[in-house]
This record gives C-alpha cells, sequence and structure tokens, in this order.
C-alpha cells in the first residue's frame, strides 16, 4: 500500500482544520443571528409586532448593519420613520397604533377617533390619529397629529399604547360631528358603560365644547333611563317638546314568567323606541308583537316608533301618546314644539301663545 508522507498528512489535517473553524464560526453567527432577532420579536409582540430603532440600538445594542440585514432580507418592512414591524405581512391595526406613538415618542397618546377604537367604541381603522405636545413637530408621514398646550387626561388600554380617556376623545371627535350624531355618540358610550354622565360632565367644565346643550340634555335623558340613540331622541323630540309627562325608563317587569324590559313606561302606557336592527330581525319583531298583545291583554297599551317617528314626524307621534294617555283616563295637556308644530291635539289658542 502506498504510503503519505509526513509532510502531506500534516498539510492535510491543517486544512481540514481550517474548513471546521470556518464552519463553527458561521454557525456560531448563524445561532447569534438568530438569537438577536429572537429577542427582538419578543420585544415586538408587547407592541404589537413593532419595535423602534432606539430600541433595537440602545436596549440590545443592534448595529445599523444589523437592521439593514433583515429589511433587506425581507424578515422585516419599515413602517414609519425609525420604526420596524418584525414580519412582512399586512400590519394589524394594533401594530400601527403601536408604532406611532414608537414613532413619535412617550410623550404621545392616540386621540380622536383612534382613541375611541382603542376604547371600543367604534370599529379600529385608518388613519391614526395621534396626540403629541404644542411644542413637537406637526407633521408625520403616515400619522394624524393633533397638537395642544393642555396635556389631556391619559390612560393606556390594555395591551395597547396610551389613550386620550374616553370622555375626552368622545368630545373632540363630537366637535367634528352634527348635532345629531354627536348625541349619538355620546349615549353610545354611556350605553356601553365606557364612560358615566358625570365623567363627560366633568370633561366639559370650564371648556368651550360644540353641541353643548344637545351633549347635556343627551346625559339627563340617559340618568332618566333612556339608554340608546334612538330613545333619548324620542323620548326629547316625542315627550318632552311637547310638554307630555316622560314616565319612566328601563322599566322591569315579567310577561308568562319571562322578564322584560321596557324602553319607557308613562302612567301605564308602555312606549317602545324600535331601531333599524330590531326590524331587520324577524325572531324579534315576531317577539316584540307577542309581547305587545299580552300587554295589551293586561290593560297597558303599547305604542312603538321608529326612527321616521322620531325624527320625521314626531308630532304625529305626540298626538297618538297624548290621544292613549286620554283613554287610559290620564289627560295632559300637549304644548307646541314649535311655532310649526304639526299637533292636531293642541289646546286652543297654544299655537299663537308659542308664536308670540
Amino acid at each position: 500500500m502506498a504510503s503519505v508522507c509526513d509532510k502531506c498528512a500534516i498539510s492535510t489535517s491543517s486544512a481540514h482544520a481550517g474548513r471546521n473553524r470556518q464552519i463553527w464560526s458561521d454557525s456560531g453567527c448563524m445561532q447569534r443571528s438568530a438569537g438577536l432577532r429572537a429577542i427582538a420579536t419578543r420585544l415586538a409582540a408587547a407592541q404589537g409586532g413593532a419595535i423602534s430603532r432606539d430600541q433595537l440600538v440602545r436596549t440590545l445594542g443592534w448595529s445599523a448593519a444589523t437592521i439593514r440585514t433583515q429589511l433587506d432580507a425581507q424578515r422585516w418592512q419599515q413602517l414609519l420613520h425609525g420604526v420596524y414591524s418584525v414580519t412582512t405581512g399586512e400590519p394589524s391595526i394594533t401594530c400601527l397604533w403601536c408604532a406611532a406613538h414608537l414613532c413619535r415618542g412617550e410623550s404621545s397618546a392616540l386621540t380622536g377617533e383612534s382613541a375611541l377604537q382603542a376604547w371600543g367604541v367604534s370599529k379600529p381603522m385608518l388613519p391614526v390619529e395621534l396626540w403629541v405636545p404644542s411644542t413637537s413637530s406637526a407633521r408625520t408621514v403616515g400619522i394624524t397629529i393633533r397638537r395642544s398646550v393642555i396635556v389631556p387626561q391619559i390612560r393606556r388600554p390594555p395591551g395597547l399604547p396610551p389613550a386620550v380617556v374616553p370622555q375626552l376623545a368622545l368630545l373632540i371627535v363630537a366637535e367634528r360631528l352634527g348635532v345629531t350624531e354627536a348625541a349619538a355618540l355620546v349615549s353610545s358610550c354611556c350605553q356601553k358603560g365606557l364612560v358615566s354622565p358625570l365623567q363627560i360632565e366633568d370633561a366639559m367644565q370650564g371648556q368651550r365644547i360644540r353641541h353643548r346643550q344637545a351633549i347635556v340634555e343627551v346625559l339627563a335623558e340617559f340618568r332618566s333611563g333612556a339608554t340608546t340613540p334612538l330613545e333619548i331622541a324620542g323620548s326629547r323630540r316625542i315627550l318632552k317638546a311637547h310638554g307630555l309627562p316622560m314616565g319612566e325608563g328601563q322599566v322591569r317587569s315579567e310577561i308568562a314568567g319571562r322578564p322584560v324590559v321596557r324602553d319607557r313606561v308613562v302612567h301605564g302606557l308602555i312606549i317602545e323606541f324600535d331601531g333599524r336592527l330590531g326590524h331587520a330581525d324577524p325572531r324579534g319583531r315576531f317577539r316584540d308583537l307577542s309581547r305587545d298583545n299580552q300587554t295589551m291583554l293586561l290593560g297597558m297599551p303599547t305604542l312603538r316608533f321608529g326612527w321616521t317617528d322620531v325624527h320625521q314626524q314626531p308630532c304625529a307621534a305626540a298626538d297618538q301618546v297624548h290621544l292613549a294617555l286620554a283613554q287610559l283616563g290620564f289627560p295632559a295637556t300637549l304644548r307646541p314644539c314649535s311655532p310649526n308644530c304639526a299637533c292636531t291635539n293642541l289646546p286652543a289658542g297654544a299655537r299663537s301663545d308659542r308664536t308670540a
């Protein structure tokens, strides 16, 4: 058998050793890189999948080249200036909220529509609306910036970046709405238990609030038992505006052993306000009819009003309530809601008195 000289054997052994060292070195770099990504991913997971350059460099010790490697390899994507998503898929709204907060710093907070969405009032959607102090820059591409001198009250919703508290957020949004939409927003927030009438009233103290009178009336109606926007509007436009008794709201009772909640009961007259969602549910509609029939047999008639009655024909609805109360033995005096009131049962001279 041919022999191998010692010199060749040593040379061959050295070559193998060199290749092994290179493999071990490459393997160590790969493991270290994977470990760094894992740490960054864990940090980003608590921020909706977003992470900032400042966190990577100052907290985790990354270099600019390491960050660029993740972007070039298409493992990450840039969301805003100095903020990245550790995935390449479509970022969630939570990720975008957190990215906006990371971009503008700890002093920023979700406000307006974004704050209401974060508190669960409405469905999350773009754009992201962010409050920053008045001394900060007014522009950031991809974010709607709101600045003010006064620092608003801020809290952090679970798992989300800081946000302006619900009572302030709804007043901010109400400024941009019409009076009907603003009233509906306030009643919706109260109905969901996100805020109380007292919290909203406190937030309004000392502030110039658009639609103040309408909001105050909504809060008063909510305290009296009304809970839905249609019920609040109906109580105000049909009953209160025409001088009819308000009765009680959200009255609990039983029919055939089953608990029911009535929108309003006025001297034995049941008044229900049906929104569009109620009309769209056939089973709910049949339950309403059955319930109305049973209460009629008990001597408690029901009047049911919808959106058109409340917002377009409140005077005709008031006439019906007035007549029903008279038949129950509780006559009430109608008063005109305006000089053009369309009620047909007004007492003589009532319209001219209102005009005067």
